[in-house]
């Protein structure tokens, strides 16, 4: 059984946020450059001043989450900061799941270690390593749900009022974490999550 320090996971954690900024960065340098000013505090201010005024943005198009309300989503995330009541239809989650199951993954976020999920223990054991995750970066392009939600108009309009400017998905990504303290046939299991980013120039 591997045991891993805390300065092995803190090390683990940089490399993997590395990755994926290298990785942004080569397939949409734009917003990596949007990322970077926005760090600096003036620059931030200074962009959320000349882009005060309210977008009025309308989304056309059928979406997938038929009964939400957008403007009690919007509230909720302003009070709170969270909305809890958003689910995927099954048939959306199913799809996601099974192309979850049949891509390329990477090792601990490191483009050196490309995997498929059923190969993973022959992949850990060619390179000597444990696979605490896998993730990959570009799901929309394989995954025809998730461009569904990329594209779907009241996720959308629920950044355009939230934001109160006009929105962009930076990227959607998923990714398995894998149990580290149990049997082999148990870590083989994991979990798998998936997200998309969202950011405004005064992010």
């Amino acid at each position: 059984m591997t045991t891993i320090s805390l300065s092995q996971k803190l090390l683990l954690k940089f490399k993997r946020r590395l990755f994926y900024y290298l990785n942004l960065a080569i397939k949409k340098p734009d917003y990596i450059f949007m990322f970077c000013f926005s760090r600096i505090h003036i620059i931030r201010y200074f962009v959320q001043f000349i882009c005060k005024e309210k977008t009025i943005l309308r989304y056309e198009g059928n979406s997938i989450f038929e009964d939400i309300e957008v403007n009690d989503i919007v509230d909720t995330l302003k009070k709170e900061g969270i909305y809890l009541g958003l689910n995927l239809p099954e048939h959306i989650l199913q799809e996601i799941i099974n192309c979850s199951k049949h891509i390329t993954y990477f090792g601990n976020a490191n483009l050196q270690f490309s995997f498929y999920l059923a190969e993973k223990q022959k992949e850990e054991q060619k390179h000597g390593k444990d696979f605490i995750t896998g993730y990959n970066f570009d799901i929309s392009s394989i995954c025809p749900a998730i461009k569904k939600l990329e594209n779907d108009p009241k996720l959308w309009s629920i950044a355009t009022k939230y934001f109160e400017k006009k929105p962009a998905n930076v990227i959607s990504k998923i990714w398995w974490t894998f149990p580290q303290k149990k049997e082999v046939e148990e870590r083989a299991k994991g979990f798998f999550a998936f997200i998309m980013i969202w950011k405004t120039i005064g992010a």
